[in-house]
């Protein structure tokens, strides 16, 4: 079995962890809406870039806007991630982020190519950087979390 403070060991590493007031940061608010603008571009120059033949049922919804960044962000951010960020080397930077999130945001787009076309999953590189960086910033995955949410919000109601 497990001891309580191994299991908490095990929480923090994976980023479960309670963060201060991350939604306050004038970065994360900037994150937002870089979000928005980006697809909204998107949106407006590329229509054709992403096309679903999915509707959009109560299912659906629930996968994109909980259940993909819940597991998504556990596993990337979380375990890959947190594991990484253990390891001296990884914490290096290579503009400004460290190389743990670069390893893996590399993966995470990696992942992406099984369900979604090339360009779109390149496209997805910003993002994951951008949910790494917040991971590495707060020591938690929750602002990853709800970035993941609100991007993904933003693609199901832009595209």
């Amino acid at each position: 079995m497990f001891s309580l403070a191994q299991l908490n060991d095990v929480r923090r590493d994976v980023g479960f962890i309670r963060c201060r007031a991350f939604y306050l940061d004038v970065k994360f608010f900037v994150a937002v809406l870089a979000g928005v603008i980006v697809l909204f571009i998107i949106h407006q120059f590329a229509p054709k870039l992403y096309v679903s033949h999915y509707s959009p049922d109560a299912v659906l919804v629930f996968n994109v806007l909980l259940w993909y960044p819940l597991l998504e962000e556990t596993l990337f951010r979380g375990v890959i991630q947190g594991q990484l960020r253990k390891k001296k080397w990884a914490l290096a930077t290579v503009l400004n982020l460290t190389v743990a999130n670069w390893l893996t945001s590399v993966t995470f787009v990696g992942f992406h190519f099984f369900y979604h076309p090339p360009v779109v999953a390149f496209l997805i590189l910003v993002p994951s950087l951008i949910f790494g960086y917040f991971r590495d910033l707060y020591k938690s995955i929750l602002p990853s979390l709800v970035l993941h949410v609100i991007y993904n919000l933003l693609f199901l109601i832009l595209i």
